[in-house]
């Protein structure tokens, strides 16, 4: 109870004394410690007080969000009810794409409370682009979802022009919700090659644009060469020719058979008598013994 007391007669005085120095209060304190006024992530921001008649300024609390939009780390400053009082911006490290929050705009959570960070982030494998259309260069994811802005904030993307006519580009983001594209109205710089859109809350945002089915060449089919007529035959033409004349020859005359001369038959030799037959073997048999005896004679001299 001691305590409660101190802390209510703290806050109560602080109250009194900003009244009365004109200063005003923009912020209810989250902790009150010992008559002082202490707010987590705040700067507190107050005008001198004026002069004498009573005159003033005003003052406000500043929060600080942090940011780390395309890997770049930064604050945004907003009031209590989320307010910018400075304006944002970023850039992707290649140039192509940037964010601006200009000063006046009303940035607010999923939860209508003000908004404490934001981040955007390359998405490398988005949800398939409409029908007949491509998603040039890399979508970003701006989050966090669901964060709102009063009026809307600048989203600008380069496109190159010798790749996709402008007229053919659009800025749209992804809704979750119904899983389509929605396209939103642009603006071309043609000066700068740039196209903007202005944007109401965070999502899936990404550069679409028209994309040409190639042009399917069909190849014609060489013609065949006609196939050569065949040569029509060649006909000679014969002069008719006399049959060759044959004399037939006349037969030489054949001399006469000659008769040959009757044949003489030979006279028949006589058969050998007895006697003679005796009288060969006596002589043949003489003429051995004598051709025995001579060969002993000579053999015997011999000896």
């Amino acid at each position: 109870m001691k305590k409660a007391a101190i802390y209510a007669t703290g806050f109560l005085c602080l109250v009194i004394v900003a009244a009365l120095s004109g200063l005003g209060v923009y912020a209810v304190a989250e902790q009150v410690v010992s008559n002082s006024l202490s707010v987590s992530g705040v700067v507190l921001s107050m005008p001198s007080p004026g002069g004498a008649g009573g005159g003033g300024g005003g003052g406000a609390m500043e929060y600080k969000g942090e940011a780390n939009a395309f890997g770049k780390s930064g604050t945004f400053i907003t009031d209590y009810k989320g307010l910018v009082l400075e304006d944002y911006s970023a850039a992707s490290d290649d140039g192509l794409v940037s964010l601006v929050i200009g000063e006046g705009t009303r940035a607010l959570g999923s939860d209508g409370k003000r908004l404490g960070s934001l981040e955007a982030v390359e998405v490398d494998d988005p949800p398939d682009p409409p029908s007949g259309k491509g998603i040039i260069g890399l979508p970003y994811d701006f989050g966090p979802d669901g964060a709102t802005f009063n009026p809307p904030i600048t989203l600008s993307w380069k496109f190159d022009s010798t790749v996709t006519a402008p007229e053919d580009l659009t800025i749209a983001y992804y809704d979750r919700a119904s899983g389509q594209w929605i396209e939103l109205p642009c603006t071309v710089d043609y000066a700068t090659n740039t196209i903007v859109a202005e944007i109401s809350h965070f999502t899936v945002f990404a550069l679409i644009g028209k994309v040409e089915a190639p042009e399917v060449i069909v190849p014609t089919p060489p013609t065949p060469a006609p196939a050569p007529s065949p040569a029509p035959p060649t006909v000679v033409e014969l002069e008719p020719q006399e049959p060759p004349t044959v004399t037939p020859e006349e037969p030489t005359p054949s001399a006469p058979p000659t008769t040959p001369a009757p044949l003489t038959p030979l006279p028949e030799k006589e058969g050998l008598g007895g006697g003679a037959i005796a009288a060969i073997i006596i002589g043949a048999a003489g003429v051995g013994i004598l051709s025995i005896w001579f060969i002993r004679r000579r053999h015997t001299e011999s000896e």
